[in-house]
């Protein structure tokens, strides 16, 4: 299993690996189209070392290459997200608060790509949120092909006990519209 940890910040290496591992594999066009929705002038991305410490840059059509955090933490962001589903295949991906540090425009597409990525490497992905919003969004795109293959658990008391009740597509839209708190 991989997990994706929403404090991007300090998985800089981590990233850098995965880019360095995806660039022997020429896999690297994969994974600036992804990152085109978040920033659309990217053309490339480059791991690159300078004085021992793991930059990555991008390619915006500039005469330099730039550092990826000038683009905003968005874009780290979704790159962060995506590598492990680019990168593994028969995996078991867990990110934990997919919409850190995302803009709420972004959650449509990204989980669109995630969806794809997941399905196209026969990934079983593991998704945390504490956002309202983005539940929304998650079941609006579920919805788009009526995806059975997602389902929805939450944490829950019974009594003295903890309990992880699993819920249909259906049933959380019924839950959303009734307005109800299921984070």
């Amino acid at each position: 299993a991989h997990f994706v940890s929403p404090y991007v910040r300090d998985l800089m290496d981590q990233d850098h690996k995965t880019l360095t591992e995806l660039i022997k594999q020429r896999r690297i066009p994969e994974v600036v189209e992804i990152l085109t929705i978040v920033h659309p002038s990217i053309v490339d991305i480059q791991p690159l070392n300078e004085e021992g410490i793991s930059m990555i840059y991008v390619d915006v059509g500039g005469p330099t290459l730039l550092p990826i955090s000038l683009l905003g933490a968005g874009v780290s962001n979704v790159l962060h997200i995506v590598l492990p589903l680019v990168q593994y295949h028969n995996a078991n991906i867990l990110i934990d608060e997919f919409e850190d540090g995302l803009h709420h425009s972004l959650f449509a597409p990204l989980l669109r790509i995630v969806i794809s990525l997941a399905t196209k490497n026969n990934n079983q992905v593991f998704i945390s949120s504490h956002s309202d919003e983005f539940l929304r969004e998650l079941v609006s795109v579920a919805s788009e092909d009526n995806n059975e293959d997602i389902a929805f658990f939450r944490l829950a008391r019974r009594g003295l006990r903890g309990a992880v009740p699993k819920h249909s597509l259906a049933e959380i839209r019924e839950i959303l519209s009734a307005n109800l708190d299921i984070r």
